[in-house]
C-alpha cells in the first residue's frame, strides 16, 4: 500500500484490526522495483486514469477499473471532491 496520506490512514485501521501491513513509497524507483519483481510474491500492475474531477468520469473509471480491468485494488484520490 502506498504510504501516502491515504495509505497511511488505511494501513493505521488494518493495522489496529490485526492485519500485517506493508507501506511503500510512491517514488519512482519503488514502483519501478515493484513492476519488476512484485509484491509479497504477487505480479503488480499500476494502472492510473485521469478523472478529470469529475464524478461522472471517476464513476465510469471505477468501473473500468473493476469490471475491464479486474483490479483487485483499488484506491479513491484525496485531493478532489471526486
Amino acid at each position: 500500500m502506498g504510504s501516502g496520506a491515504n495509505g497511511a490512514s488505511i494501513a493505521s485501521d488494518l493495522t489496529k484490526a490485526g492485519h500485517d501491513v506493508v507501506l511503500i513509497d510512491q517514488w519512482s524507483e519503488h514502483v519501478q522495483a515493484m513492476r519488476q519483481r512484485g509484491l509479497l510474491g504477487r505480479s503488480v500492475k499500476i494502472v492510473v486514469y485521469n478523472d478529470e474531477a469529475s464524478q461522472t468520469v471517476a464513476q465510469q473509471l471505477y468501473n473500468r477499473l473493476l469490471d475491464q480491468d479486474q483490479a483487485d485494488l483499488v484506491l479513491a484520490p484525496f485531493s478532489t471532491q471526486v
